[in-house]
């Protein structure tokens, strides 16, 4: 198929061809990705391989008679970066702070190294600079109205180059009856397939009066577990917030 055989680095990372026909090549090459995840201790728990592939196209000349050298830069090449904004009730909000965190960490890992937080710029913009392509967690913490101390969570992958994700969220109200028993409740809504918003219902409250709540056609009031997956927290009310209504649970 016009491939010649791929050589394997050595431990200095250099590769050598040996007889190539003279002429132009592309170059490709393929990188094995391992990480470890820990939970807290000294011993991995979980180990991530991940296979890429690099194409450098037409930039290799071989000449009859001489050793060409050629580097690849992978570092170069694996590289993402991630641009978005946030808005609310259609207009830009700033009061936020946006972190992103490996896909294989849990969302809400405030001890990951390769954490990274930062808060949003004016205009409501935000930029990850020098990102690992891969899943990821994309959190925002709001401040001030109209969605003050909601959190957004988005999982997603980078590519390498650039990306973009625009948060466009609106409020709505809740009210009505506090759901019977002593759990800590949380407010809970699916804002896509992708994205999920959590709000922290104050304990010892027996009627609810929730202004500052996210749109969503699917919301619940749920009890808070040790599990990192909301979804799989006991569900006690479901109901839909529309945007610039209140939702009774009468």
């Amino acid at each position: 198929d016009g491939r010649a055989p791929r050589p394997v680095t050595d431990a200095r990372g250099h590769y050598r061809f040996e007889r190539l026909m003279p002429g132009r090549y592309m170059a490709e090459a393929s990188y094995t990705r391992v990480e470890e995840r820990t939970s807290g201790g000294l011993e991995p728990i979980e180990t991530i391989v991940s296979e890429e592939e690099f194409e450098f196209p037409w930039k290799l000349e071989v000449h009859a008679g001489e050793t060409t050298e050629y580097d690849l830069d992978l570092a170069a090449q694996d590289v993402a970066r991630l641009e978005g904004s946030l808005r609310i009730d259609g207009r830009t909000h700033d009061l936020a702070t946006a972190r992103i965190l490996p896909g294989y960490h849990p969302w809400d890992d405030m001890n990951s190294p390769r954490l990274e937080e930062r808060a949003l710029e004016v205009g409501g913009r935000f930029v990850f600079e020098e990102l690992r392509t891969g899943s990821v967690w994309l959190v925002l913490g709001l401040g001030g109205a109209p969605l003050d101390g909601v959190v957004v969570v988005r999982r997603m992958e980078l590519v390498r180059g650039e990306n973009r994700v625009d948060f466009e969220l609106a409020s709505a109200g809740l009210g009505g009856p506090r759901p019977e028993g002593e759990a800590s409740l949380s407010l809970l809504a699916r804002l896509d397939d992708a994205t999920f918003a959590l709000a922290t219902i104050e304990d010892d409250i027996p009627y609810l009066h929730l202004p500052g709540l996210p749109a969503a056609e699917e919301a619940w009031l749920v009890e808070r577990a040790d599990s990192s997956d909301p979804f799989a927290w006991k569900k006690r009310a479901e109901f839909m917030l529309t945007a610039g209504h209140w939702t009774s649970l009468e």
